[in-house]
């Protein structure tokens, strides 16, 4: 969730692009940071009864697009003063080319460039908390790194980002441990794999709508912001039990990809979208994001702090006044 309106989320957007011309990044005209902006602009007209909202049009897609912006645009806004700032500059211009960029959005595996925002994403979700941060290049990665490296508590910890695209277990397996075996090759002394979830949310259900029989389209709320995050949990639970499936039992998927290694048993899935729920103002329609934790059977204090950081990072709180975090939702069956 945000703590912005329509417009205030726009100016996020604007402040964005501001950051970018001052480091030589040229934003093209009709690019996705002007129709977020203006989708957002529109919103709010709209909202306040100033234009009229076109009802024969599904708008869900450009909606989430322009949240899936804002939200990004805020993170990087928050942390422009952080000294190693100057490390995301290779990620920023990818901002320069014409893709979908939404983190709220199911995106095909071959938009690789929105695989590498996850990856800007991640390393604006840590700069609140890691000093001395190293960013993957982009335009030079060949796989074999993890993407962020940085100085957490005492330690240098690394993390692997991971993106699925599908809902298979095996397939998750195979990319965590893909992110374990970077982050063993790399100079860091501990690390964490993060995986974006977000293809494998069917978007449309988070957000529903119908038409009715003139073919105008409207927008449905869940009762309750538990209610609107009750699916994310179910597909997290779904990939658990798949897992202890595929692997016979739960010990064996963390001794067969974590023995020996320097990679925390912790994994990060994050889960990205938006959604409407119904409050006592009625129905209200926003960003919904958590980070569900997979833990292996040895408690990890320092990992498990890190993905709470994490965690705030990716609600943005990293630069607010402090408030208490939600616990992250940690597998079924563990306390």
């Amino acid at each position: 969730m945000s703590r912005y309106g329509f417009t205030q989320w726009a100016d996020q957007i604007w402040q964005l692009e501001r950051i970018l011309i001052a480091h030589g990044i040229a934003v093209p005209r009709s690019s996705p940071f002007e129709e977020a902006a203006l989708t957002l602009i529109q919103w709010d007209e709209v909202q306040a009864g100033r234009a009229e909202h076109d009802n024969k049009i599904d708008h869900r897609d450009i909606w989430r697009r322009a949240l899936s912006l804002a939200d990004f645009a805020e993170k990087i806004v928050l942390v422009q003063s952080h000294p190693d700032f100057s490390r995301l500059l290779p990620h920023l211009r990818l901002f320069a080319k014409t893709f979908d960029l939404s983190q709220f959005s199911s995106t095909p595996p071959q938009n690789q460039n929105n695989n590498k925002l996850f990856e800007l994403y991640t390393a604006a979700m840590g700069m609140h908390v890691m000093s001395q941060c190293d960013v993957e290049d982009p335009n030079f990665s060949d796989g074999t790194n993890p993407d962020l490296i940085g100085v957490y508590s005492v330690r240098r910890w690394a993390i692997a980002c991971k993106a699925m695209h599908s809902r298979s277990a095996k397939t998750f397996a195979d990319r965590v441990r893909e992110g374990v075996d970077q982050i063993e090759r790399s100079p860091a002394e501990r690390g964490i794999v993060l995986v974006n979830m977000k293809n494998t949310i069917d978007h449309n259900s988070m957000w529903p709508g119908w038409h009715d029989p003139n073919g105008d389209w409207y927008y449905c709320a869940f009762p309750s912001l538990v209610a609107a995050r009750a699916p994310i949990i179910r597909e997290f639970e779904l990939l658990h039990s798949n897992l202890v499936a595929e692997f016979g039992k739960e010990s064996e998927f963390y001794r067969q990809i974590f023995a020996g290694k320097k990679a925390s048993m912790c994994i990060g899935l994050v889960y990205s979208t938006a959604t409407g729920y119904s409050d006592e103002g009625g129905p209200v329609f926003t960003m919904l994001k958590t980070i569900h934790g997979l833990y292996g059977p040895v408690p990890d204090a320092e990992a498990e702090g890190l993905l709470e950081e994490l965690n705030n990072g990716l609600h943005n709180l990293g630069h607010l006044p402090p408030v208490p975090a939600q616990p992250l939702p940690k597998q079924p069956g563990v306390p």
